[in-house]
């Protein structure tokens, strides 16, 4: 799986540098060539302009599902190749210029991106129609005779999950990629319309047009070859149709079939659901010495001194600072004061000296997951120690496949191993993990349920060979096995009396560093709010937003807020799709708000709600007790859908995913919130008779 993304981030790259080689030999066409003079002369005096293209509801389904159905095609073996545009004309086309398009802004901007998400839609489809046969070379069993590819929902999920990929981790997430595919299209589109001008005209009498009788006869002959010229228009659709073919034949190149394992493809494109020959057919419990408290959950310390590391490595917080030559984070909390720094193994007593170059190189490359492997190794100690100061024996192997990560397959079928790559990003964490130095000179423990204040310096985790001695981390590559144990700092909060442990969702470690990065950090803080919550019961207790982005490192978009918003969102609503959290909601948000200038000051002043699921509630319930807050409302509502709407949010949520549109293309087609649809369509909220109308036309067309 990690080979089979590290190739999809080499397309990324390659395609990022392909597009902008296409605009530059596009603006050197406008300096070059037959026609140089007239050429550019004409172009630099047609006025900035946009084309809008607008779908209706019925014939945007009709061509998706012509899409999905040249895709069936290909998979079926009736196809070698399917376009990315149609042949009949699927949206009306309209030329607007820019000041029109500033005056109505709004609007054209809810066009365009409709446009857009349309446009990854195509990208998506032929995609996955690739991907899903070239699966089929791989394990060498025709598409019709494989039992996995008679599952009608394959290809709306494979359609989907590269949708997202594009659409959120790629460069297709950036405005300057499309910004820049505008710049290549206009000046392509004046190209035609200029020629075309110059064989009714002449060159002659083109050349002679004043500026605005040049643009005035140029809005009059593009806006007629729009309305009544199926040549003109198929024209440049074929020329867009080749610049994307451009960007798909990127994607493939950049993919090297001959290196991506079965499991790797398969995985991705979720069809390796069921037990193929090569997978394991063991549970990760059964694979790696970690109890679990149920088949979802890991157990991890929950103590302000453990929360406060991992803040710190996930925020990468580290500073230079003028009282030491360490990398230094400081910690200034209620119960918890010191500093948390980056001293390599071997230092401890040298912090007079020149800060050592390896602390500035593995400060840069600190990642969340030196987060994950603090967990892995925190579970691990807690699962198989009986004693505070008792030594673990782990393989190497058991923190990539906590992760979620299988080993490759060897000639003979067997596993046969992991990639050098997973194993030196590991090494990198425990050498960062190992370098934490703590030092509070106040942290608050338990003993014999008492609070008492001391002082707390050391190491979080020490790592010995296999002769016992302590060693450096790097130093047991070859060994393939890690001997560890906590540090004093975390071992203080082991004492039986004083142990404070919580659960934390194995998911965590599973998430994608980068693409996940948000649902990562979000669940794992939200796991330890949960554990300090439980002694109350008080769950429900708002969280602010601005508190939360805070707390996962995160700052709101100062340029364009709704983006922050928007990931905030898409956040929580992966978490309760995977089953972190049971339902989230905002408190006293009116969306009005959203349409005001300033809205984001008072967003992330707003407070949200979150349901953790009842497997958290059970395990904390001998520290809840009775509590009455321990969970029987939502906000104000009842936490069971509300009947009457019930049918109506699984009736939109059907509707949506049929035509295989995100939460996010669903709320801008519909003109409402994210977050608002999210929680129509999961029955928490009870929408105005306004709003349900108006997604009863858009369901019933």
């Amino acid at each position: 799986m990690k080979r089979f993304m590290v190739c999809l981030r080499l397309y990324y790259k390659n395609l990022e540098e392909f597009s902008l080689n296409f605009i530059d030999g596009a603006n050197k066409a406008m300096v070059s060539g037959d026609n140089i003079g007239l050429r550019n002369q004409l172009v630099s005096k047609i006025n900035n302009f946009h084309l809008l293209c607008v779908y209706d509801g019925e014939t945007r389904l009709n061509s998706r599902n012509h899409l999905k159905s040249l895709a069936h095609d290909i998979l079926r073996g009736e196809k070698e190749d399917m376009p990315i545009f149609g042949g009949s004309t699927e949206a009306e086309t309209f030329f607007v210029w820019e000041d029109t398009y500033q005056e109505n802004s709004k609007l054209f901007f809810k066009l365009r991106r409709t446009a857009r998400d349309d446009l990854i839609f195509r990208i998506s489809v032929r995609l996955a129609a690739y991907f899903l046969k070239e699966y089929s070379t791989f394990i060498s069993t025709s598409i019709s005779r494989h039992p996995q590819f008679q599952n009608k929902d394959l290809l709306d999920t494979a359609i989907t999950k590269l949708e997202n990929l594009l659409r959120n981790s790629t460069f297709l997430a950036e405005d300057v990629t499309w910004d820049n595919f505008c710049r290549w299209f206009k000046y392509n589109l004046t190209e035609q319309v200029l020629d075309d001008m110059e064989r009714t005209m002449g060159r002659n009498e083109l050349q002679g047009l004043k500026d605005a009788d040049l643009n005035n006869q140029f809005y009059h002959h593009i806006t007629k070859q729009l309305q009544i010229d199926s040549d003109f228009i198929s024209n440049f659709t074929s020329n867009t149709e080749q610049y994307l073919q451009q960007w798909f034949q990127q994607v493939i190149s950049s993919i090297d079939a001959d290196r991506v394992s079965v499991s790797e493809m398969g995985t991705f494109l979720e069809v390796n659901r069921t037990d193929f020959p090569d997978q394991s057919k063991y549970p990760l419990k059964m694979n790696v010495p970690l109890a679990l408290t149920d088949q979802d959950n890991l157990t991890v310390l929950s103590n302000a001194a453990y929360q406060s590391v991992r803040e710190v490595i996930s925020n990468k917080c580290f500073a230079e600072s003028v009282y030491s030559p360490w990398p230094t984070a400081y910690i200034s909390k209620k119960t918890i004061e010191g500093t948390i720094q980056i001293v390599p193994f071997g230092h401890e007593q040298k912090n007079d000296q020149v800060e050592n170059p390896k602390s500035r190189e593995l400060t840069n490359e600190i990642s969340e997951l030196a987060v994950d492997v603090i967990d892995a190794l925190c579970s691990f100690f807690l699962a198989n120690s009986e004693h505070r100061h008792d030594m673990v024996e782990i393989k190497l192997r058991d923190l990539l496949m906590i992760r979620g990560l299988k080993a490759k397959l060897s000639g003979n079928g067997r596993r046969g191993g992991f990639e050098k790559g997973q194993v030196d990003q590991i090494l990198k964490s425990l050498s960062i993990v190992q370098s934490l130095w703590v030092n509070f000179s106040k942290a608050v423990v338990y003993e014999k349920r008492k609070p008492v204040q001391v002082n707390l310096e050391g190491r979080t985790f020490r790592f010995f060979n296999q002769a016992g001695k302590e060693c450096d981390v790097r130093e047991m590559a070859l060994e393939k096995k890690l001997k560890f144990t906590v540090g004093e700092v975390f071992a203080k909060y082991l004492v039986r009396s004083g142990r404070q442990t919580a659960l934390l969702p194995i998911k965590t470690l599973q998430y994608n560093p980068r693409q996940e990065e948000w649902e990562k950090k979000l669940i794992r803080y939200l796991s330890w709010r949960w554990r300090t919550q439980a002694k109350k019961g008080d769950y429900l207790k708002p969280h602010k937003v601005s508190s939360l982005l805070r707390a996962i490192g995160k700052e709101i978009n100062t340029r364009t807020p709704s983006r922050t918003r928007d990931r905030f969102e898409q956040a929580l609503d992966k978490l309760q799709d995977d089953n972190l959290i049971k339902a989230w909601e905002y408190e006293e948000w009116d969306e009005s708000i959203a349409a005001k200038n300033s809205w984001s000051r008072l967003w992330r002043n707003t407070k949200v709600i979150i349901n953790p699921p009842q497997a958290v509630k059970e395990q904390y319930q001998l520290i809840a007790g009775n509590s009455p807050t321990s969970g029987k409302f939502f906000g104000q509502q009842k936490l069971t859908p509300i009947d009457p709407y019930d049918q109506l949010g699984s009736q939109l949520k059907t509707f949506r995913k049929k035509l295989g549109l995100t939460l996010v293309q669903a709320a801008t087609e519909l003109e409402l919130s994210t977050s608002y649809l999210s929680t129509i369509e999961r029955g928490v909220k009870i929408p105005s008779q306004k709003v349900m109308r108006q997604i009863e036309a858009w369901i019933h067309g």
